[in-house]
């Protein structure tokens, strides 16, 4: 093959799976570390404006 189309195939290449692993990582299909309030001592607090909806007024 031609070396300007075995480079732009593998540049190609690079791009999809970059966006793959992107994609998975997004959905959590590969796992990762997640934190919540609990793990930094933030207390969360609730407005009594909200009662228990959680929309906006």
């Amino acid at each position: 093959m031609n070396k300007k189309i075995v480079t732009i195939l593998l540049i190609s290449f690079l791009i999809l799976s970059a966006i793959i692993i992107w994609l998975l990582y997004t959905l959590n299909y590969i796992p990762h570390r997640k934190y919540s309030n609990e793990h930094f001592n933030i207390k969360t607090y609730t407005s009594s404006m909200d009662k228990g909806y959680s929309r906006t007024l």
